[in-house]
């Protein structure tokens, strides 16, 4: 009996533990009226959200990479920007040497004429004039090899060394730099005589007209370049410095479209291009450092390179706006003539086509850019 008691008894104990098991086992069957869940349904929202929204912001991240990435190409278009330095500094690069005409470079001789003693030149239209010694010779510029006219005398005053001839382009007026009686001459251009300077110069070298008419002369041993009018009373102007050098002797002076002067001077030891603007004696607008030996002509295209006959040197310099040396030298020999000896003028001709005097070897060389 008790041992059937405590039989009951365990049994009852078993029955009671097992209820006690099965009600814990089914607990977390309830998790929606549970609060303790509440955090978990509070981190599945956070998780659904956030990575949700992470993910978004990354996508659109990742979307507004992909215009960008889209830009790549162009930036692979950094071709086309590696062509724009191209465009920007070989464009600037190439159109200003083209600017200069091309015989720099790669220069085609066309012929050489024979002229005695040619120094300074210039050019109205088609007709030429050159300063040789005792003569001004006059061609057509369509036949270079025989002139046309000569002019050995002002009035009854016998040219002695014409070193230099300018036209005044409003009524085509030809000025006659006499090195040798130290005077400068006005002649018609069918060669009447129009007047002699009346200043006293020392020794005149280098002229050149503006477009007004106005004549600029270079005395190498007063030194200074001197203006005038057509009349060439009383000098209008003088220019005797530059960007505080000295003009010390100066030899060849030009004037371009816009009437800005140039002079080809020492100043001590070393040789300069000095480019005044129009119209002033001080204000210089590019100084160039040219070679040891003197510049008695240079000439000034539309864009304002300037091409300068350097006769010690026996070379045609060129020089563009902006810069300080010579962009480029030419010695003749480059397309195809003969080197020369001791180049004194240049010029561009009505074609296009440019014309070296060279005074040592007697000889006019024309060369095509």
């Amino acid at each position: 009996m008790r041992f059937q008691n405590v039989l009951m008894v365990l049994l009852l104990a078993m029955a009671s533990s097992w209820i006690v098991s099965c009600s814990s086992k089914s607990s977390p069957s309830g998790p929606s009226n549970n609060p303790t869940n509440t955090p978990t349904s509070t981190l599945t929202s956070q998780f659904t959200s956030t990575p949700s929204a992470t993910k978004t912001n990354t996508a659109t991240s990742t979307v507004t990479g992909t215009p960008t990435i889209t830009q790549t190409p162009g930036l692979t278009a950094t071709p086309t920007g590696t062509s724009t330095p191209s465009a920007t500094a070989t464009r600037t690069a190439t159109t200003t040497p083209t600017g200069t005409p091309t015989p720099f470079g790669t220069p085609s001789y066309i012929m050489s004429y024979s002229a005695a003693n040619p120094q300074g030149m210039a050019r109205t239209g088609t007709t030429l004039y050159i300063a040789a010694g005792g003569n001004v010779l006059i061609y057509d510029t369509g036949d270079l090899s025989t002139p046309v006219n000569t002019w050995s005398a002002y009035d009854t005053i016998a040219f002695s060394n014409v070193v230099g001839v300018a036209i005044n382009p409003t009524n085509g007026n030809v000025y006659v730099a006499d090195e040798g009686n130290e005077s400068v001459y006005q002649f018609t251009s069918a060669g009447a005589t129009v007047n002699a300077s009346s200043f006293s110069f020392s020794d005149v070298e280098g002229i050149a007209a503006d477009l007004n008419g106005n004549l600029y002369v270079a005395d190498t041993y007063k030194p200074a370049v001197y203006e005038f009018g057509p009349s060439q009373g009383s000098p209008l102007a003088t220019w005797t410095a530059a960007s505080g050098k000295s003009i010390d002797s100066p030899t060849g002076v030009s004037t371009d479209s816009s009437n800005n002067l140039y002079i080809a001077t020492a100043s001590g030891s070393q040789q300069y291009i000095f480019k005044f603007a129009a119209g002033s004696t001080t204000s210089v607008l590019n100084t160039w450092v040219t070679g040891d030996y003197y510049i008695y002509q240079m000439v000034v295209d539309g864009s304002g390179n300037v091409y300068a006959a350097e006769y010690g040197n026996e070379m045609v310099d060129a020089f563009v706006p902006g810069t300080s040396t010579a962009i480029s030298s030419w010695d003749g020999s480059q397309g195809g003539g003969s080197a020369f000896q001791g180049p004194d003028g240049i010029i561009f001709l009505s074609n296009g086509d440019i014309l070296v005097a060279d005074l040592e070897a007697s000889e006019l060389q024309e060369y095509r850019p």
